[in-house]
């Protein structure tokens, strides 16, 4: 047969693995975060993260995720499709192919030993300021409690997992690490925010004068100019430039930094826990403002 010959041939049909193999490859939709995997509870997730820490020697190194998989007791799998869960939410770091345990889950570890209540308070900070941490208390901030099923719906949406039902049962061990950590409470079948651990902030405590300041003007009923909405938001925040002044109102308390900001609050815990959320906004946004800042061209 010649060349001509050959390039006029009809190629193969394919054949029926190859076809299946095909449409594996098109049905599978990366989630936009990455949740855990289906394989797996919870406890998995403790025992493979207690390796992390003991094959690290407490952090020290690196270690891939074969070396921790080959450890007596621990699960096929288990870490290499969860690495990336708790590299998003703050629980690993990565470097190349390798993993490295971060302070706060060094420290859970640890205290997991000797004293469980301390590891779920070290834990604690991680969860609620991941990124379904933030769903939670957003959504439960509205609806007050929900179903399990409606927490999950929740969290697949924002993930973008696209078959939910096929990733459910790693969608609920997302609702696990909260129950840990003492974050939400179980209640006849349903679920809602555990108001004594909220908010959870990992920020330094401010400095001694700046918090001398803070007290004064809190515990001052006296009305500074309140603030007129620029953008919108909650009916329990204001957010925006000196204004005129209404009357007196002891339900509300003003803090005014010159230069800086000036806000009114609501005196209401569900009003600080909104507050935060619009700050972590105003946060994102004025990073965005600063890199587009460093990115634009001189001269423009």
């Amino acid at each position: 047969m010649d060349a001509d010959a050959q390039l006029l041939e009809t190629p193969p049909e394919p054949t029926t693995a190859d076809t299946k193999q095909a449409k594996r490859t098109i049905a599978r939709v990366p989630p936009k975060r990455p949740p855990p995997s289906e394989r797996f509870g919870f406890d998995v997730h403790l025992t493979v993260l207690t390796q992390f820490v003991l094959r690290t020697r407490g952090g020290a190194g690196f270690v891939d995720t074969e070396a921790i998989e080959s450890i007596e007791g621990v699960k096929s799998q288990s870490a290499s499709l969860n690495a990336n869960f708790w590299v998003d939410i703050g629980l690993l770091t990565k470097e190349k192919r390798q993993y490295k345990p971060t302070e706060p889950c060094v420290e859970t570890v640890r205290f997991l030993r000797v004293d469980e209540n301390r590891a779920k308070a070290t834990l604690r900070p991680v969860i609620a300021n991941s990124w379904f941490g933030r769903v939670a208390q957003d959504f439960l901030n509205i609806a007050a409690k929900c179903s399990e099923d409606q927490l999950v719906t929740e969290f697949a949406a924002e993930a973008g997992v696209f078959d939910i039902k096929e990733k459910a049962r790693g969608l609920r061990v997302m609702v696990e690490y909260l129950a840990y950590a003492d974050l939400i409470v179980r209640e006849e079948g349903e679920i809602r925010l555990n108001e004594a651990n909220w908010p959870v902030s990992n920020s330094a405590p401010p400095a001694p004068e700046e918090a001398a300041v803070v007290s004064t003007a809190l515990a001052s009923q006296a009305r500074a100019p309140v603030p007129a909405v620029v953008q919108q938001a909650p009916s329990s925040v204001r957010l925006a430039t000196p204004a005129v002044a209404p009357a007196a109102d002891p339900g509300w308390l003003h803090q005014s930094w010159p230069g800086l900001f000036d806000i009114s609050v609501r005196v209401d815990p569900k009003a600080v826990r909104m507050l935060e959320s619009v700050l972590g906004q105003l946060r994102l946004a004025i990073e965005l403002r600063a890199t587009d800042e460093e990115t634009k061209p001189k001269g423009e």
